[in-house]
């Protein structure tokens, strides 16, 4: 087993409370990705009775194989003789399933290497998820957003969590669009990307037309 701390498990309770990453589905992330690396380490691509098992009260992690106790090996990937499995647990007997520890020696770098990719990775689905869902609730709505820039000839604003899009089809004719000023705009779509979701919104469209009459 691989000492890990127990910072780690303070990390993912922040993350719990703080963005809603569940700490559960962290650990099981953090344990396939424990499987994932044994795997590339050791050279195998099938291994369905190998798992990463995480012991939160030890802080320790480690990568462990489940074999069928039989008379006679004919698979040593799979199964193991009842004498070896009786030096692991002398009460078990045959047809039983052992848990037997591979975790590799130097193994260490590794599993702290996949604990701050899965962290990384999660803290990345959970912004995107949240962004898309807050989003798609106000596709269809007014909003305020700040002008940030001009990028061939799309209008970027930013709408609070994200900057949005205004394409040039999407804008008043003639208008200047200055960087730092407030504009209202309606948000006309959400896609979903591999990285942040893009916010289409619209200068023109009618809602921003009937808003400014009613003030008026």
């Amino acid at each position: 087993m691989i000492k890990i701390g127990t910072a780690l498990f303070e990390a993912c309770e922040e993350l719990e409370r703080e963005r809603g990453i569940s700490k559960d589905v962290l650990i099981a992330s953090l344990c396939d990705a424990m499987v994932a690396a044994y795997k590339k380490h050791m050279h195998v691509k099938e291994a369905a009775n190998i798992e990463a098992i995480l012991d939160e009260q030890t802080g320790e992690i480690g990568v462990f194989s489940t074999k069928v106790v039989v008379k006679t090996v004919e698979d040593p990937d799979m199964e193991i003789s009842l004498e070896e499995a009786q030096e692991i647990d002398d009460e078990v007997e045959i047809d039983d399933e052992v848990k037997i520890e591979v975790t590799p020696d130097q193994f260490g770098r590794i599993a702290a290497q996949s604990a701050k990719q899965v962290i990384t990775q999660r803290i990345r689905d959970a912004e995107r998820n949240n962004i898309l869902n807050e989003f798609l609730e106000k596709k269809g709505t007014l909003t305020t957003g700040i002008i940030q820039r001009v990028e061939n000839r799309n209008v970027i604003v930013n709408i609070g969590k994200t900057d949005a899009i205004m394409p040039q089809r999407e804008q008043i004719p003639r208008e200047y669009y200055k960087p730092g000023n407030r504009i209202r705009v309606f948000v006309l779509n959400v896609k979903e990307t591999n990285r942040l979701p893009q916010v289409i919104v619209s200068h023109a469209h009618a809602e921003i037309v009937r808003e400014l009459f009613e003030l008026e």
